[in-house]
């Protein structure tokens, strides 16, 4: 379809005197190599530029790299470690694209580059899916078809009933045909366009927000991605209410309830790459404001990994929240923030150094005074 679409219009642009030396089937050729290669450049990223290198870089939905874009230059820095033969692979799709399940991934990609998605995300269980049992009502009810094509090794053959529910005295499982499938479709469909497609300066009323959040969780589970996209919803609502002041925040109990919901459902469904890395900075943030800082400490420790990726060990935001790791974290939290070990014992020099002046007061050591390191 796309050939014929484009070699329509190759004709008539090869037709005009001033192109009659293109041969229009090498345009064709052309124009969709652009298509499916093609990487943004440029100062407002507003461009498109094919890389001979770069265009060798795989699509994945969980990537193992991270592409970053200069103005003339891409580079990719590896996220987490890369088996000998392993792709190099990074995401076509971004932000809370992400966050969907895997049909609505398919659809975004394959209009754009030609092909369905067969990376190890794709192929394997789709935790970001999970939905109500139809029989218990619990809301593990996972979806896999098992012997997709794909170019990770897979095990098992296709089945008819590729739902199951995970709860121990269920264990049910069902056709596609007996899940709310066609519901499922319509509450995306608000939730995307109602939230995440909004026109410029539309205004988003909270207790609607809640109302669909409520929906979602009764018809779909709380633990599918459109359930955790209207939770995101309310963390950014309550953010702009506690910046701006505009309006009252809800409680901190509801809030801190909603960070804490947010981070496990990316810990099961969808760990280890830069979305997660992001969403848990805003949410320790969160976190850090309401007091909790346990929990502000275990979302800057996930976050750090990657962050300290992508903006560099000495930037100074990975440096604050290494601090502030190191100062309210337990020791999980700082084994998963990955300090650089010199950089540990800098830190609790720094810390015991000013501890006996805030001890002597029953005070918390404020990171910003540890912020001169």
């Amino acid at each position: 379809y796309q050939r014929r679409v484009h070699g329509d219009a190759c004709n008539e642009v090869c037709a005009l005197p001033e192109f009659s030396h293109l041969d229009p089937n090498e345009l064709v050729n052309y124009l969709l190599l652009l298509r499916v290669n093609q990487h943004a450049s440029g100062e407002e990223l507003d461009k498109s530029a094919l890389y001979e290198l770069g265009s060798k870089v795989t699509h994945s939905c969980d990537p193992n790299c991270l592409c970053i874009m200069d103005i003339t230059t891409i580079e990719y820095r590896a996220i987490r470690p890369i088996e000998l033969y392993e792709m190099l692979t990074f995401s076509y799709i971004h932000s809370f694209d992400l966050w969907k399940s895997t049909p609505e991934r398919r659809l975004l990609i394959k209009p754009q580059r030609f092909f369905e998605c067969c990376c190890n995300r794709c192929v394997g269980p789709d935790y970001a899916r999970r939905m109500r049992c139809p029989s218990c009502r619990d809301d593990r009810t996972l979806y896999h078809q098992p012997g997709q094509p794909s170019f990770v090794p897979t095990e098992g053959v296709s089945t008819e009933t590729p739902w199951k529910c995970y709860n121990e005295k269920c264990g049910k499982v069902w056709k596609d045909e007996e899940m709310p499938l066609d519901l499922e479709k319509r509450i995306s469909w608000a939730v995307i366009d109602s939230y995440f497609n909004a026109s410029p300066g539309t205004v988003i009323d909270r207790n609607e927000a809640k109302h669909m959040l409520a929906y979602c969780d009764q018809e779909l589970g709380v633990y599918h991605w459109c359930s955790s996209l209207m939770v995101y919803t309310q963390l950014a609502l309550n953010h702009s209410a506690m910046a701006n002041h505009h309006v009252e925040p809800d409680s901190p109990q509801d809030i801190l309830k909603w960070c804490r919901r947010l981070m496990y459902w990316f810990k099961v469904a969808f760990p280890g790459n830069m979305e997660e890395a992001t969403i848990a900075r805003f949410v320790g943030g969160m976190a850090n404001a309401l007091g909790d800082l346990q929990l502000a400490a275990e979302c800057y420790a996930t976050s750090l990994p990657r962050l300290r990726i992508h903006w560099r060990a000495n930037h100074p935001s990975v440096v604050e929240m290494e601090v502030f790791v190191v100062c309210y974290g337990d020791e999980e939290s700082i084994q998963r923030a990955a300090i650089h070990p010199e950089q540990y014992k800098h830190i609790l020099r720094e810390i015991r150094n000013s501890s006996t002046h805030y001890a002597n007061n029953n005070r918390a050591i404020p990171v910003s005074q540890l912020l001169g390191l």
